[in-house]
């Protein structure tokens, strides 16, 4: 097993339909997600940041209208529950759009669309890794 501190963080920038509407997928250990937290997300110190991502494995940050929406995913989850995560915290930042641009979205196939849009890129980026901007912590 890897230690947390060995880990990377890594980033990729999802596009949900259009470039406008986009999130990005963080993965990696709890001290770099929460300075990525504290960085992104207005109200958000770095220490408020940490004790959130170390009480879940994943979150989905609404930063709208100032900033695109964002995920983070612990990375020391196995990728079976890493692409779970994902897919939770993906309904979650499609309800957060469908609010944001007011969508009357009775039948939930916005949210569908969002949720696989978001899935597709991030396992995209997951499986051949190209995409991937991978920063090491500080």
């Amino acid at each position: 097993m890897t230690k947390r501190d060995d880990r990377k963080m890594i980033k990729t920038r999802v596009p949900i339909f259009t470039s406008e509407y986009h999130l990005t997928v963080v993965m990696g250990d709890h001290e770099s997600l929460a300075k990525y937290v504290a960085a992104n997300a207005e109200g958000w110190d770095y220490k408020k940041a940490l004790k959130q991502v170390r009480k879940c494995s994943g979150c989905a940050w609404n930063t709208l209208p100032d900033k695109n929406l964002f995920i983070t995913i612990d990375g020391c989850l196995s990728l079976d529950d890493a692409l779970a995560t994902i897919s939770h915290e993906a309904v979650h930042a499609g309800l957060f759009l469908t609010e944001h641009l007011g969508i009357d979205d009775k039948t939930g196939e916005f949210v569908a669309h969002c949720v696989s849009a978001i899935f597709r890129g991030a396992l995209k980026s997951i499986l051949n890794g190209r995409t991937l901007t991978i920063a090491t912590k500080p």
